[in-house]
């Protein structure tokens, strides 16, 4: 029940059975020196210049390609596909060698490819039981082993954004956060959010760090009696037009920024519409759910992926998200201020904002970490008026009572500041900030008398007046409490 085609193939076969031989001297000792067929050389299969040709008692071998497994004598279930694919020694059993120069090692392993192959790529599931990195003998109780003395393991790097646009993440999920605080950090999915490796809060992203910064501006030409408004970026040099408002005499409200969207509502003259910034071009945004009717001074902050604003609804003050396309109302565990947040905004620390708002009787400070308020202290002191914030110290303005003086904030405590730099008789709302660009911070600071606004920046110890900077059309923007003056477009898109 032997097959055979070609000059010499199978030529010395005695007893062997059951075998197919294509191709000159293919299996060309297959069966020899047994003494019936149960010695051995049985259902093999060889299709090439002599392939399989020292076979003699091996079993189950099946080589196809130019000298195909002519290293195999009597070893048995082995398989070789490509030219010059083989078994290293003539005895192995259950081996398989794939590709060009391909040589399997040893019993039971799998050779894909010669030792030039360096990368093995599949569009497919790859299913094994256990894996060895840098090891051939993975320790039993690890589904995975890797092994290096010189090489650490690297987990998926992405920025929060991405992170948080990761579909339905289950419990146990690892990537590394390069944008996470000052250095990023390594974070894992709890099943319910994503947390560092002590459990706690993953930190928040440095408020609006980047290269570049976005605002709106008017020119003083008036068309029908109103303002024209552009966009413009300024780079931390020298400002330049980017493009014109898609509402040219109104610059709306600013929502927030996700991923690498800016997101702003824009009023038409009867309603409010979104529109989305990417940094080039304003696209409009269909939206679903339940809208506010404005988002003035209600900014809280960007949590797994959604922006919260605290708003009036009519009859009183209800938490609000958006994720890009869909607003809804939020039921949150705790106390919120009972009279709205009015620009409030302290700073974003380990992913939870802070705010200084009145209640009512005084003013508290509160915290929101994406689900939950908590009341932290009550104070008699004035709001604070948020100047900027670089890495995880936010900058401050208060009244004290006589004139205004400065605080620094880190989310666990206040402490006084006195900044050098800036001219005097100033109060919180001669600031309008802009953004943070390489760890500078940028402000434009409005003369009392005059009106006129001067640009400076702060580095965290002293204030420079940036005067030779031209003005964007006749304004910088800007706000002069956080997310309360439209002007502001936002930070860097990161």
């Amino acid at each position: 029940y032997n097959t055979s085609i070609g000059t010499r193939s199978m030529f010395n076969n005695i007893y062997g059975n059951a075998n197919t031989a294509v191709g000159w001297n293919a299996g060309t000792f297959t069966g020899q020196g047994g003494t019936s067929s149960s010695s051995g050389g049985n259902n093999n299969t060889s299709l090439g210049y002599r392939a399989l040709y020292g076979n003699t008692l091996g079993n189950d071998n099946t080589a196809v390609g130019f000298n195909a497994l002519q290293a195999n004598a009597t070893g048995t279930q082995n398989t070789t596909i490509g030219s010059g694919a083989d078994v290293a020694t003539n005895a192995l059993s259950n081996a398989t060698a794939i590709g060009y120069g391909a040589i399997a090692t040893a019993s039971n392993t799998m050779q894909l490819g010669n030792t030039n192959v360096t990368l093995v790529k599949t569009s497919g599931t790859l299913i094994t039981p256990k894996m060895g990195v840098g090891t051939s003998t993975p320790v039993s109780a690890a589904a995975v082993e890797i092994n290096s003395t010189t090489q650490g393991f690297l987990p998926p790097r992405m920025r929060a954004g991405q992170r948080d646009s990761i579909a339905a993440p289950v419990q146990g999920l690892v990537v590394y956060c390069t944008n996470c605080g000052s250095s990023g950090e390594l974070e894992v999915y709890n099943g319910s959010a994503w947390v560092n490796l002590m459990g706690s809060a993953v930190q928040a992203v440095p408020a609006a760090q980047g290269t570049n910064l976005y605002s709106y501006s008017y020119t003083s030409n008036l068309v029908g009696g109103s303002y024209v408004y552009s966009t413009y970026k300024f780079d931390g040099t020298s400002w330049t037009y980017v493009a014109a408002s898609p509402i040219s005499n109104n610059i709306g409200n600013y929502v927030g920024q996700i991923g690498s969207n800016h997101y702003s509502l824009l009023y038409n003259g009867s309603s409010y519409s979104m529109y989305a910034f990417n940094g080039t071009t304003w696209s409009p945004v269909s939206t679903s759910g339940t809208a506010p009717s404005s988002v003035y001074a209600g900014y809280m902050g960007l949590f797994n992926n959604k922006l919260y604003h605290y708003l009036y609804n009519g009859t009183g003050y209800s938490t609000y998200s958006f994720d890009g396309t869909t607003w809804q109302t939020v039921n949150t565990a705790g106390t919120p201020p009972t009279n709205g947040l009015y620009g409030g905004y302290l700073g974003s620390f380990n992913n939870i904002s802070y705010f200084y708002a009145y209640n009512g009787s005084s003013y508290s400070l509160y915290s929101f970490n994406g689900t939950t308020w908590n009341t932290i202290s009550n104070s008699s002191t004035n709001s604070y008026t948020f100047l900027g914030q670089i890495g995880n110290t936010s900058y401050l303005s208060y009244y004290n009572g006589s004139g205004y003086s400065y605080s620094t904030f880190n989310g666990t405590s206040f402490a006084s500041w006195n900044p050098t730099g800036l001219p005097s008789g100033l109060s919180g709302y001669n600031f309008n900030y802009m953004g943070v660009i390489n760890n500078k911070l940028y402000t434009a600071i409005s003369d009392n008398s005059t009106g006129i606004k001067t640009m400076y920046s702060f580095d965290g110890n002293s204030f420079t007046n940036l005067s030779s900077i031209t003005n964007p059309g006749t304004s910088f923007g800007g706000f002069n409490c956080y997310m309360c003056n439209t002007f502001f477009i936002g930070g860097n898109l990161k």
